[in-house]
């Protein structure tokens, strides 16, 4: 796979351009914004020419795909409004949904939650689809997570293509919402990420929830870039009508 850089300036300064055998985290307590990044991140790295499949655990395939459409037409347009809306914002509209259709960015329902069938899964797509980034969300539900992270960058390295896995910090992380995660917040202290080329830990501050919007700001912690451990945080907007994130 060719490298690709990363789409937000925050991030590409720090971190080195996604390649072939790249294993990246994702970390965050509950709705502190992981599936809305890696949604954009999909849609931007396919943007660049890259063949990306976004793997789901949780959340109905479909889902995603409005949230994505919403992600290139920049509005809160439901799918079923679509007969009310003028001629020029309907051909707008189709002109997003053919464009769309022209990059190779799979959404996939993962039914059989495990790392094995995912593995699976991604072996096959890469073959028959010449897909190869491969983005999972949300690791934290698949049964074998412990051992994902080295299955994960072995298989990366044997078909030469990378993989970007979000996953929830463990519950006590909770209790201190009001601080900058670590790598010692995720299950087990982290330990089963020793693989990991790239760390990033989403944090929101409190002062920074919105009752009508959600969060509007969102600290990235990167704990690892390049296979080394650092200590940096940048800011993301996220605009969540729009499922928008920018620098």
């Amino acid at each position: 796979m060719k490298d690709l850089n990363w789409p937000y300036r925050g991030l590409s300064n720090h971190l080195q351009p996604i390649a072939s055998g790249h294993l990246v985290v994702v970390g965050g307590l509950y709705m502190s914004g992981k599936t809305t990044l890696l949604l954009n991140l999909a849609y931007k790295f396919a943007l660049e020419g890259g063949h990306v499949a976004f793997f789901s655990c949780s959340e109905p395939s479909k889902n995603l795909q409005t949230r994505l459409l919403r992600r290139v037409f920049e509005s809160q347009l439901k799918l079923e409004d679509t007969k009310d809306l003028p001629t020029d914002e309907l051909d707008e509209l189709n002109r997003s949904l053919y464009e769309m259709k022209q990059l190779t960015l799979d959404i996939v329902g993962l039914k059989e939650r495990s790392i094995e069938r995912t593995i699976e899964v991604a072996n096959e797509l890469n073959h028959s689809r010449g897909i190869e980034i491969f983005i999972i969300d949300d690791l934290y539900l698949l049964s074998g997570k412990r051992k994902a992270c080295g299955l994960l960058k072995q298989v990366g390295m044997t078909l030469g293509v990378s993989f970007i896995v979000a996953t929830k910090l463990k519950h006590s992380a909770y209790r201190n919402a009001g601080k900058i995660p670590r790598i010692k917040d995720f299950e087990g202290n982290g330990s089963h990420f020793a693989e990991a080329d790239s760390i990033m830990i989403l944090h929101c501050p409190s002062d920074h929830w919105s009752s009508s919007n959600g969060i509007d700001e969102v600290k990235i912690t990167l704990s690892r870039a390049g296979g080394v451990d650092v200590d940096l945080t940048e800011v993301l907007q996220f605009d969540w009508s729009k499922s928008v994130v920018n620098d």
